[in-house]
């Protein structure tokens, strides 16, 4: 049949598909949420077709607001109703003069909803085929200036404006420990004031020892780590100060000209946006290049890089194991176990490359494994900052900037450690 539809929506809004019973039916609906939420709806009418297809697609709709109850909704697409005569009251959308069982079906239910038809941009034929359902009466239909393919006669690309009461971004803020301006002087006062030696038993079990160990810590970072308020941006990593400014002088002119009309005005915009396109492939080569070399040295930003271009990061909700799909929590968990089991190779390890029964090297034939304090000095000091953080969720930074270790006693002798 052709056509299709597409949503795009900001990374830094929360969003989710609805999914809907009538797949043959080229309709997409996506609820955005915030303070109040707003369903946003895309639709493709072939032409010629009968009344059951738009039924369907009406169904659908039904079947979404149902489902999530929004605050508000926009539903806009190419209904190829080029007849019609889309008339509004205060109940809703109408129809003048025309009967029509398709637009009909769609009077039915966007009216029961208390939609209008905001949309009376004609082609170049005179037609309206292209229409814009919402609640909102002052929505504000005109033809686009930027646009993103190349233009129809029977199509011209809308641009339209709704007003919600709701604040449809992420209404927490996102904090993050600071561990590169920590107190670390404090730190190492507070961890060398501690009684490792009844703090730590040697008795206990492996799982109480490391359980103490991170409260502990755990304790100390939340009273000597500061945090910061990550900042939320609407610009991708890669843009550049000047092209970020530049970006906001397009769209302030981009405004004036839609209010002004003026031909000075738009001849600004159309060179402010030639000059934002330049500048956006230059930086994002640069980016690319600056990325790619630094893999080696830093691999934290190749996949900070990649991450971004993610929605989420999140485990998928069905995950494909041999032949079969994996769709409950339980199921995933055991798949990678029973993967990483099968590829598994057992070794045999000894520290310091000793063998067994050795005890020159400071572990004796029960398994008690003594360290120097050189030792564990040396291998923090290997630790490359530029490394993400493990499940524990603290950096390599903090461990390299402390100065008393946890555990050791005044003859410079790790605990010992079963």
């Amino acid at each position: 049949m052709g056509g299709g539809v597409l949503l795009a929506v900001k990374k830094c809004l929360r969003s989710e598909i609805i999914l809907t019973s009538n797949e043959n039916v080229e309709d997409l609906f996506v609820l955005v949420r915030g303070t109040k939420s707003v369903l946003f709806g895309a639709a493709y009418m072939p032409p010629l077709l009968g009344v059951e297809y738009f039924e369907s697609h009406c169904s659908n709709f039904e079947h979404a607001m149902v489902s999530v109850k929004p605050d508000y909704v926009v539903i806009a697409g190419d209904y190829n109703l080029g007849n019609c005569v889309w008339v509004n009251d205060d109940l809703g959308v109408g129809l003048s003069g025309v009967n029509d069982l398709r637009a009909q079906a769609l009077v039915d239910t966007f009216g029961f909803y208390g939609l209008h038809q905001a949309n009376a941009m004609e082609n170049v034929h005179g037609r309206v085929l292209d229409l814009v359902f919402t609640q909102q009466h002052d929505t504000v239909v005109d033809c686009a200036v930027d646009v993103l393919s190349k233009l129809d006669a029977h199509h011209p690309a809308l641009s339209f404006t709704c007003k919600f009461f709701s604040n449809v971004y992420n209404e927490y803020e996102i904090t993050a420990y600071d561990f590169r301006n920590s107190d670390f002087d404090s730190l190492n006062v507070y961890f060398s004031s501690i009684d490792w030696v009844n703090s730590l038993p040697v008795d206990a079990s492996v799982d109480v020892l490391v359980d103490t160990l991170y409260n502990c810590i755990y304790e100390a970072i939340y009273v000597f780590v500061p945090k910061r308020r990550l900042k939320r941006t609407k610009f991708p990593v890669w843009y550049s100060h000047d092209l970020r400014q530049l970006v906001l002088e397009k769209k302030k002119f981009h405004k004036k000209f839609k209010i002004s009309k003026s031909w000075d005005d738009y001849l600004v915009f159309c060179n402010l946006r030639a000059q934002c396109k330049s500048l956006a492939s230059s930086c994002y080569a640069s980016y690319v290049d600056r990325v790619e070399g630094h893999i080696k040295n830093n691999v934290k930003a190749f996949w900070n890089f990649v991450n971004g271009k993610r929605r989420d990061n999140d485990i998928p909700s069905e995950v494909m194991y041999g032949e079969r799909w994996l769709n409950s929590d339980r199921d995933i968990a055991n798949g990678f176990a029973n993967h990483f089991q099968s590829v598994f190779a057992a070794a045999s390890y000894s520290p310091s490359g000793m063998t067994e029964g050795d005890s020159t090297s400071g572990c004796d034939v029960g398994g008690i494994l003594k360290l120097e304090l050189t030792e564990v000095l040396q291998k923090l000091n290997s630790l490359d900052i530029n490394k993400g953080p493990g499940p524990d969720q603290i950096p390599t930074i903090f461990f390299t900037q402390m100065f008393f270790i946890p555990g050791f006693t005044s003859s410079n002798c790790l605990q010992q450690i079963p």
